[in-house]
């Protein structure tokens, strides 16, 4: 036989065993349970044993057999599986599963209950047990008792079942005490156990008996016990088993060697806390469901109580459409038959009334047209010839009315009122209506008069709603006060009106009550003015103060007292001397909606009011900054953080803003002009915020600080790079060729550039920059000592054809061979300035006419080498000429002025050096031959007009069209 059949063999039989030796030991519990009670009657208080505990209710039992053994104390173990305190008593199943093992050949002897003085809870139990009963059986009576001899006894009962309450009261208190003492005995029983490792040793001996079954299983218990008596190691639940016996598990379960404290066996309150928790398991998604379901059904209900609703409103409704829908129409039948009766017996009644009027109307007509024939029949038999001598020789009333307005549309107010005076047909057409819808009284200047704005007032001021009296300094406050009755104004121009005061402009806007431009720059007017425009003009969007030094913060808080000027928008407060922080801050809380704001020249603007402003109005999107000193890096950090919208700044001749007050001015704003001119503390570090802007205007003009790093940013990195289109890098001292190499490969889509004065640049890296802009149409190179001939032949290599602008003033380094190269490759060009170009002479022109013959301002002022030559080729090459300045040329003679005076029709400006070889004589001829030019023959260089053609951001259209 294999081991592992023979360990299954010795498994099976040490079962059979362990059932055996469960009922041995249960009758022996049995009977240590009624030798114990017996004693505990007999003498309650004895404590004889040498380890026994201060409990009272344990007594040392000895016998013959057991004596002086350490398991003499034995017999306190059936007091461990007494009745517990916390559930009822459940007589152990071992000798059931004995009774059926089919090994067990023994008789079974019948458990015997502890005897009732065993448990202290007894008595307290069956009384309980008997009032249960009892209330049981009174209930069931009382539901089986009619309700007339319920009502009989109910005196009774209610007495009896006080004192059934209070008894209940005192056993439910006798039984608490009796559970807490019993609590007692076994918590000290249960340490007695633990102490000496009884549970152990008890396990031992059993689990040998149920291996070995010997006959005699007294003598091997006492044999055990005696071993065990002399053993001091430890004890294990195998030691007594011979190793080739051993099984392979315990064979006695946990519960049987452990009191009823530490029984794991489920308890009934175990098995009904369990029940309660499957019931409430197995009955929570049952009610939910049952919710859910309760919840649908009541939305079905309420739709179906929507539902009937509806039908029955809807039938309703068709009753109504039944019965009601005919009594209306009859109704309304019945109303439009009598509407139709009394409108034809108006009709009649106004008919004959008609034809009584008509009838003595045809009548004066008949009348008025044949008195109008005999007047006109008249005057032709007067007028016969003159009107004849004028249709042959009048060719402008020979056109049509419309076309002869139109004509007259663009003529000014002098020109107009001289065409009145021609004849009865042209003082028509030059006093329609429709030409004096503008009135620009400016053009008159000084010979403005009181009574000529009275005139034209007086017959135009319904259709006038434009006008402009810049410079008229003859006209006083009666003449401007006559502007108020045109009531449709919308534009008004003021400006350099040193005589207006505030009473003319109360009459204007009292009158006025539409404007929406108004210009009041040089003007004297005071802070009354701004009361009455915040009074009475509501509508007005464009206000200029520029240059009032009369205006102060007090003329401010007048502005924003009342109902008007909340819509402005466009805002010029320049040179104002006593505007302060206190009215800046004013203007922004009342004009939130301000989008164009000037604020050029202000000595006494600070950080503060600039804060306040934009911190109220942050609509901002133009902001002119032009010498306010006292604007710091603070002021500018305050815009970008609040002005998110801002897209035009101009920032010139200040002195404390560094490149960390560009850096916070780029923080937030989406800038695409920029203008930061004459800042000398500005370095390269702003370049990185500006770099990152979508720029299409710059100006870093005059700001020393910058150098190529600068210039390498921009082209380099951010967006600008690519959206850069007007450049102006004017005295940049230490800006070198390096920077606009760098410069011209990043930025390529540049069409205006401007490098005057940069003393440090050459043809080397300007070949390069024209090489990569391909847009190039306005250069300007001033001032530029080392730009010579390289120039100009890069930008015929380049073949760049768009140029149209060029400035080479004193470029001495210049030759003819670079004026042949731009004469090849610019046929658009239309200005050039030539002046102090000393090195130039009459060959380079040759080529310079016939090339660029489109040109229309040329300057070649102090060209020492060009003769009378020069200006016979400019004459017939450039006939669309219409200015030119010839001053400090000593070689020119009458006869070349005279040609270029004669081929040169468009000719409207000549400037000319007195001491010249042009003689006075010559020049009083010119300017009787041809009124339209203006000639300046002076010893004194006039002031030559080359700006390039940029339009500035903060004038609005109607003051430019007014300018």
């Amino acid at each position: 036989m294999d081991n592992s059949s023979r360990q299954a063999q010795q498994h099976s039989s040490g079962a059979v065993a362990v059932h055996d030796v469960r009922h041995m030991v249960g009758q022996a519990v049995e009977r240590a349970a009624e030798q114990l009670a017996s004693l505990s009657v007999a003498a309650p208080a004895s404590t004889t044993s040498t380890t026994s505990t201060t409990n009272n209710s344990h007594s040392h039992i000895t016998s013959a057999g057991y004596q002086g053994s350490p398991l003499s104390s034995s017999s306190a173990l059936p007091q461990s599986h007494s009745h517990s305190p916390h559930r009822p008593h459940q007589p152990r199943q071992v000798h059931h599963r004995h009774r059926s093992h089919p090994h067990h050949h023994q008789q079974q002897l019948p458990r015997q209950s502890a005897p009732a003085a065993l448990s202290p809870l007894a008595p307290a139990k069956q009384l309980l047990e008997g009032r249960s009963l009892a209330a049981r059986a009174r209930r069931k009576r009382e539901l089986h008792t009619p309700k007339r001899q319920q009502h009989n006894y109910s005196t009774a009962h209610l007495i009896s079942g006080a004192d059934t309450h209070q008894e209940d009261i005192n056993m439910k208190e006798a039984l608490m005490d009796a559970e807490r003492q019993q609590r007692e005995r076994q918590g000290e029983m249960k340490k007695y156990f633990v102490t000496h490792n009884l549970f152990t040793k008890f396990e031992a001996m059993v689990t040998c008996i149920a291996v070995d079954r010997p006959e005699n299983h007294k003598q091997q218990l006492l044999a055990m016990l005696r071993r065990l008596r002399d053993f001091d190691g430890v004890v294990t639940w195998d030691m007594f088993v011979p190793p080739h016996k051993r099984p392979p598990h315990r064979p006695l379960p946990y519960w049987m060697t452990r009191g009823d404290e530490d029984d794991d066996r489920p308890t009934p309150e175990m098995y009904q806390k369990a029940y309660a928790f499957n019931t409430k398991r197995i009955l929570g998604p049952v009610v939910k469901s049952w919710v859910e379901w309760y919840k649908m059904r009541l939305r079905l209900k309420a739709e179906l109580y929507r539902r009937l609703d509806m039908a029955l409103e809807h039938y309703h409704r068709s009753l109504l459409k039944r019965y009601i829908k005919p009594w209306v129409q009859f109704k309304n039948d019945m109303q439009e038959k009598r509407r139709q009766v009394i409108t034809r017996m108006r009709g009649r009644r106004k008919d004959n009334l008609v034809r009584v009027v008509f009838s003595a109307w045809r009548e004066y007509a008949a009348q008025s047209k044949l008195a109008s024939q005999y007047f006109k029949n008249i005057s032709k038999t007067q007028e016969q010839p003159r009107d004849t001598l004028a249709q042959e020789t009048d060719h402008f009333s020979a056109l049509p009315y419309d076309i002869r307005v139109k004509i007259l549309s663009h003529v000014g107010i002098l020109d107009r009122m001289r065409c009145a005076m021609v004849c009865r047909t042209w003082r028509e057409v030059a006093q329609d209506a429709s030409l004096w819808g503008s009135v620009l009284f400016s053009e008159l200047g000084a010979s403005c008069s009181d009574e000529a704005v009275s005139q034209i007032v007086d017959k135009y001021k319904t259709f006038i709603c434009k006008v402009n009296m810049r410079g008229c300094s003859s006209v006083t406050n009666v003449g401007f006060s006559q502007l108020g009755q045109c009531h449709n104004l919308q534009d008004l121009n003021l400006s350099d009106c040193c005589i207006l005061r505030d009473a003319a402009i109360k009459a204007i806007v009292e009158g006025c009550p539409a404007l929406i431009y108004l210009n009041l720059a040089c003007c004297g007017i005071t802070d009354l003015s701004l009361k009455y425009l915040s009074k009475h003009c509501v509508n007005l969007s464009y206000l200029s103060l520029a240059c009032c030094e009369n205006i102060t913060d007090a003329g401010c808080m007048y502005l924003t007292e009342g109902s008007g000027c909340q819509s402005l928008f466009w805002l010029d407060l320049s040179c104002c001397p006593q505007l302060g922080d206190v009215g800046l801050a004013s203007i922004g809380a009342k004009c939130t909606n301000l989008s164009t704001v000037l604020l050029n020249d202000l000595s006494r603007m600070t950080d503060a009011g600039l804060g306040d402003l934009v911190q109220s109005c942050p609509y901002i999107t133009q902001l002119s900054l032009r010498a306010c000193p006292q604007v710091t890096d603070e002021g500018l950090t305050m815009i970008g953080k609040h002005c998110t919208c801002l897209s035009h700044i101009e920032l010139t001749a200040n002195a404390r803003v560094t490149s960390e007050g560009i850096t916070g001015l780029c923080l937030r704003t989406k800038l695409s002009h920029v203008v930061i001119n004459d800042c000398p503390r500005v370095r390269d570090g702003a370049t990185v915020g500006l770099a990152q802007q979508h720029l299409s205007y710059l100006d870093l003009s005059e700001c020393a600080g910058l150098t190529d790093s600068a210039l390498k940013t921009i082209a380099q990195s951010g967006p600008a790079r690519s959206s850069l289109q007007v450049v102006k890098l004017s005295s940049l001292p230490r800006i070198t060729d390096t920077g606009i190499r760098h410069f011209g490969r990043g930025v390529a889509n540049a069409y205006h550039l401007d490098l005057s004065y940069c003393t440090n640049v050459t043809d080397g890296s300007l070949g390069v920059l024209i090489t990569h802009t391909g847009r190039l149409s306005e250069l300007n190179l001033a001032g530029c000592d080392n730009v010579g001939d390289g120039t100009l032949q890069a930008l015929q290599a380049s073949d760049i054809t768009t140029l149209e602008w060029l400035d080479l003033t004193e470029c001495t380094a210049l030759t003819d061979q670079g004026l042949e190269a731009l004469a090849f490759s610019s046929p658009l060009l239309r200005h050039l300035c030539l002046a102090g170009c000393t090195s130039i002479s009459d060959d380079a022109f040759k080529e310079l006419a016939y090339g660029c013959q489109r040109l229309e301002w040329l300057s070649i002022a102090y060209c020492d080498q060009l003769t009378d030559r020069s200006l016979q080729l400019i004459g017939t090459g450039c006939k669309k000429l219409r200015t030119l300045h010839l001053f400090g040329l000593p070689n020119i003679t009458n006869s070349a002025f005279e040609h270029v005076l004669s081929t040169c029709k468009s000719l409207r400006t000549v400037s000319v050096s007195s001491s010249s070889q042009i003689s006075r004589s010559v020049i009083a001829r010119a300017r009787v031959s041809y009124p339209h030019l203006r000639i300046h023959y002076d010893m004194d260089e006039p002031m030559f007009d080359s700006q390039m053609p940029l339009r500035t951001f903060y004038a609005p259209e109607i003051l430019e069209e007014f300018e």
